[in-house]
């Protein structure tokens, strides 16, 4: 079928090439992100009040962090929402950000990191943990 080993059929070219501007496009497509942090905007807390006013266009993805911060006069929630390098899933996991151990959760489309979907989420863990506890 091919005159030379290396050589791909004239019908392949075009299908690689459309292949590889969708990747591109779709690498390069931004989505909209609440930034904002409860240490410096009380809107940002659990009871979110931010408008999309106050989002931002990421190329990433968006993510909010949800962690305690020991004060000298008692432990604070603090939230923060933000934007991510580009993740390739939607989660939520224990990590860390701003030394602080934090409940983080990613997401990649506009808008998602208010907080409803990702609560959730939360749910979600915590029955998916139950069920695995009775089939152990």
């Amino acid at each position: 079928m091919w005159t030379q080993p290396n050589q791909v059929p004239n019908i392949l070219t075009p299908v690689m090439t459309l292949i590889h501007l969708c990747i591109f496009v779709v690498v390069g497509e931004a989505i909209q992100c609440y930034t904002c942090s409860s240490m410096h905007d009380f809107r940002c807390a659990d009871d979110f009040q931010v408008t999309r006013a106050a989002a931002q266009q990421c190329t990433g993805s968006c993510v909010k962090y949800r962690g305690v911060r020991p004060t000298h006069v008692g432990e604070m929630v603090e939230i923060t929402r933000g934007c991510m390098p580009q993740q390739s899933v939607d989660e939520c996991r224990e990590t860390q950000h701003n030394g602080l151990d934090v409940y983080g959760c990613t997401c990649n489309s506009d808008y998602c990191n208010n907080g409803l979907r990702m609560s959730a989420s939360i749910s979600g863990v915590v029955v998916t943990a139950f069920v695995a506890l009775l089939y152990k």
